[in-house]
């Protein structure tokens, strides 16, 4: 069976108005076997590193404040998109408070590492809030991590992907969604190691 993939950029879904630009492309195709990726929303990765390069220099309360004003960013795309946002913002609360444990347990790791466990949380909150306002519309969509799916090295920033396991994991998992009908939204950018830690691709 085939299978559209569309891939949206941050500028893509930077904001409420663009994400509803989205909401119209993917309507458009609902009855195509579609599989959404999208990436973090505009300039938040930027933002998430300012949040890495606080915490490595040792100043956990900016890092908190920074990566507090991302979390309130996304909630507040969320209330412009939904009636309810309360469980995206739920979603996006606890996504938030993984990050805050990192932080309040000091440095642990080196960069690279805590670079990719903090800056993969832009591309799990935005793809948070498309899936949330793809079911806003009606349309039969279901989340998935893409940590389920791509696997990698332990190369932060510049994970390797190992195309195997990778190819059985998204046969496994988005098959089954696509022949149901169902909409299928994850992440561009992340992946993860056979230990179950976060990397990017680089």
């Amino acid at each position: 069976m085939g299978l559209d993939v569309y891939k949206f950029g941050g500028a893509s879904i930077k904001d409420a108005t663009a994400i509803r630009n989205v909401g119209e492309i993917v309507e458009s195709h609902k009855g195509d076997n579609l599989l959404i990726v999208v990436s973090a929303m505009g300039k938040t990765t930027n933002a998430l590193e300012k949040v890495v390069d606080a915490f490595m220099q040792e100043d956990g309360s900016l890092a908190l404040q920074l990566a507090r004003n991302v979390m309130q960013a996304h909630i507040k795309v969320a209330e412009e998109l939904l009636e309810d946002p309360s469980d995206v913002q739920q979603d996006i609360n606890d996504l938030y408070v993984e990050i805050e444990w990192l932080l309040e347990d000091g440095i642990q790791d080196g960069y690279d590492y805590i670079y990719d466990q903090i800056v993969s949380l832009g591309e799990m909150c935005s793809s948070k809030i498309v899936t949330a306002y793809l079911a806003h519309l009606q349309l039969q969509t279901v989340w998935l991590d893409a940590r389920d799916l791509i696997a990698t090295d332990d190369t932060y920033r510049e994970a390797k992907v190992n195309w195997d396991r990778t190819l059985n994991n998204c046969l496994k998992r988005i098959l089954p969604l696509v022949q149901k009908n169902q909409i299928v939204v994850t992440q561009g950018f992340i992946g993860s190691t056979s230990e179950n830690n976060t990397t990017t691709l680089g």
